[in-house]
């Protein structure tokens, strides 16, 4: 389940910073790849640290929580390094729609299992 959304989510990223370049130039191509890599690298680190958790429940919500929190830091560390960096031409709408996909990639990795789940009475 992790390995499909880390892989809906890198798709999602790389088609979002494509399409912003191609349509709108490759500054707000950059931007969107900024946006992207503040989603995309946090949540790797998360679904590191989940699968290293233990097997029991409390371990598993410990690792949980811990990712989660360091997930929350990097995401707000990452956009503040962005930003002080004051990329050249740095446009806020592709830099917000990156990270916006990368996090909806998320939720639509759920959607089949969810179909199935309806499908099967669940």
């Amino acid at each position: 389940m992790a390995r499909r959304v880390q892989i809906i989510q890198a798709v999602l990223g790389t088609a979002t910073s494509l399409g912003f370049t191609a349509i709108f130039g490759s500054a707000a191509g950059l931007s969107a790849l900024a946006g992207v890599l503040c989603a995309l690298i946090p949540n790797l680190v998360f679904f590191l640290i989940l699968r290293g958790g233990g097997q029991d429940s409390r371990d598993f919500l410990r690792s949980f929580r811990r990712g989660e929190a360091l997930k929350m830091l990097l995401t707000l560390l990452l956009f503040a390094i962005v930003l002080l960096l004051r990329l050249p031409d740095l446009k806020a709408l592709p830099l917000f729609a990156g990270f916006a996909l990368v996090l909806l990639g998320h939720w639509a990795s759920l959607l089949p299992g969810l179909a199935m789940e309806a499908r099967h009475g669940g």
